[in-house]
């Protein structure tokens, strides 16, 4: 009987160790190939997002609200600038020309002609058609392309000045424009990105 129950005693303790029922406490330490890990650090728990301070939970820049900067100063706004080298159409004077669409002849010294016959080169016109402007003596304007309009040399076309802050893109720089933020599990610091 006492070697029944001497050998019931160790199963019981022997098939206790080999599943891990014995009690243990959730914070104690278990050594792992000469390694001590917590328990408690091997639980994995779901990232917790909480309200972010910086914009409200709305996403926005706090410094500009949204709109990626104030007004640029100088288009005012529409993000273009007014070409001064040409007229509404993008069209300016030749600058070969100057703006007269010919040239004197060279050949003739604008006579017309040379030894009593017409000068070959300007066909007894005395001028000569200017070959950038073909004679009209207006070119697309060389400053803005021909467009009068050109994008704004300061904002590069978007109307604003890019805020500090969020660099123009509108979203709160703490959080990325989500409005939530995650909380460190171990500490309780945000973890900004």
């Amino acid at each position: 009987m006492k070697r029944y129950m001497i050998i019931s005693i160790l199963l019981m303790t022997l098939s206790f160790a080999m599943c891990g029922c014995f009690a243990r406490n959730a914070n104690t330490d278990e050594t792992e190939n000469g390694v001590t890990t917590s328990l408690r650090e091997n639980i994995t728990k779901e990232p917790v997002f909480v309200t972010c301070e910086a914009c409200g939970g709305n996403g926005l820049c706090s410094l500009c609200a949204g709109t990626g900067g104030p007004e640029c100063e100088n288009c005012k706004g529409t993000g273009t600038e007014t070409c001064m080298h040409c007229d509404t159409r993008g069209r300016a004077n030749c600058r070969t020309c100057n703006g007269m669409g010919y040239f004197i002849c060279t050949e003739c010294n604008g006579k017309g002609w040379i030894n009593g016959e017409a000068c070959s080169v300007c066909k007894g016109n005395r001028s000569v058609n200017c070959e950038k402007c073909e004679g009209t003596g207006r070119t697309d304007c060389e400053y803005c392309g021909g467009v009068h309009y050109p994008a704004c040399s300061v904002c590069g076309g978007t109307g604003k000045d890019n805020c500090e802050k969020c660099s123009g893109t509108g979203k709160c720089s703490v959080c990325g424009g989500s409005g939530e933020r995650e909380l460190s599990q171990t500490t309780g610091v945000s973890d900004i990105k």
